[in-house]
């Protein structure tokens, strides 16, 4: 499929950025904190001794110079903006605190904005109609019960990515005229302490979808997640990553995007659409299962509730852990109490990464409802322009304002 091309950053530029952003990922592995700069590679990029950074500080300063650097034609301003974000980002691991505003308005290229509680009740109805339909009642003790239940199991989530490959990820090239894309990617089942259960990682010849089984992310598995969960990583991050790649080669898309990084700009749209990709394609939805669809909608209550209230509230002055606490339950509880303010505010609060990551998700109920309220045709383009590009979410939402309007 031919794609229109945008505007590219300047190739010296752009090569520079790619080798300096490896660079800094390096030195973060060499630091063994667990900070993940460097999303995807799609382009093989190798730098040189130059290229190395000796401390964070000098990432920083480099960042800062760079975007000085960087001309202000519509390539280069939306790249300095990627690099200020990622600048904010440098910072706040050297221990500068902004605000949550401005912070993600850096990081992400958002507004921070609570969701209605009324939207939240609304989405909690559903979701408790969905349990109730499965037999079991939306409380602890019916939780608990749903998870003892039949808890996924290695086989049965080999089992969903087999039918993934095989029968859903067809479906969404086909829609958006990719058939010709190989799916170069294996799948390993993983058991790494951190707070992720599933991702794509790796390239450019070759991408892996990781399985995280680890004992901490237990709670977080039960019956039908399995399903929104390959949407999200294979028919969405997989499909977009084998995209872009064949974009960059081709010259639609610059080659600075050969790095996807975290955080980003374009993270939010992309962790958001993943999330409510099932809603863009009427297909996925009706493959589902009851419990894949309970799954489904419970993860766009947990993203209102954890993701985006809960963040800020918990970045808010007024709140106490344990007011975010009682909120999170009254909405959501199967979540663990202790790993609420153990765990889950620490990381949006304090957490340079996870501050803004776990923002980024929140947005599939904003997009859930534009899919609702679009015609098919509508919906395949605004995923065919999501897949091929790397737009910010604004640029995503005025994609999507000109479909509805067209």
């Amino acid at each position: 499929m031919v794609m229109e091309s945008e505007s590219k950053l300047d190739t010296e530029l752009s090569d520079e950025f790619l080798r300096r952003m490896v660079a800094w990922q390096r030195l973060e592995d060499t630091l063994r904190n667990g900070n993940q700069v460097v999303d995807l590679k799609l382009l093989e990029i190798e730098p040189g001794e130059e290229d190395n950074f000796p401390d964070r500080e000098s990432v920083k300063n480099w960042l800062e110079d760079h975007i000085a650097r960087t001309p202000p034609n519509s390539a280069g301003v939306k790249h300095a903006q990627r690099c200020d974000g990622l600048l904010a980002f440098s910072e706040a691991v050297l221990g500068k605190r902004e605000s949550l505003g401005v912070y993600l308005s850096r990081t992400l290229g958002v507004t921070p904005a609570a969701i209605p509680d009324s939207e939240i009740r609304e989405q909690r109805d559903r979701v408790v109609g969905l349990f109730s339909n499965l037999g079991f009642a939306f409380n602890e003790a019916g939780w608990r019960r749903y998870q003892e239940a039949e808890p996924p199991t290695r086989e049965k989530t080999k089992a969903a990515v087999l039918d993934a490959e095989q029968r859903v990820i067809p479906i969404v090239l086909e829609t958006i005229n990719r058939s010709d894309l190989p799916l170069d990617f294996d799948t390993r089942v993983v058991r790494r302490n951190r707070p992720w259960i599933s991702r794509i990682i790796g390239g450019p010849d070759r991408f892996s979808h990781e399985i995280n089984f680890h004992p901490r992310n237990r709670f977080r598995y039960f019956m039908g997640l399995e399903e929104p969960l390959e949407a999200h990583e294979l028919v969405y991050h997989l499909v977009q990553a084998l995209c872009l790649r064949e974009n960059i080669r081709s010259g639609v898309l610059s080659r600075d995007y050969a790095i996807t990084t975290i955080p980003g700009i374009e993270q939010m749209p992309n962790e958001s659409m993943a999330q409510a990709m099932p809603f863009f394609v009427p297909e996925i939805l009706e493959r589902m299962s009851p419990y894949g669809r309970f799954a489904l909608e419970y993860g766009v209550l947990r993203d209102m509730v954890l993701n985006r209230n809960a963040l800020i509230f918990a970045n808010a002055d007024g709140y106490s852990d344990e007011w975010i606490k009682a909120y999170t339950l009254d909405y959501l509880p199967g979540q663990p109490p202790e790993k609420i303010v153990s765990e889950f505010i620490p990381l949006r609060r304090d957490d340079p990464r996870y501050r803004s990551y776990y923002y980024s998700y929140s947005g599939s109920h904003e997009l859930r409802k534009e899919a609702e309220d679009m015609t098919d045709e509508q919906r395949r383009r605004v995923i065919t322009y999501a897949y091929n590009h790397q737009p910010g979410y604004s640029e995503l939402a005025s994609f999507i304002e000109q479909q509805k309007t067209a």
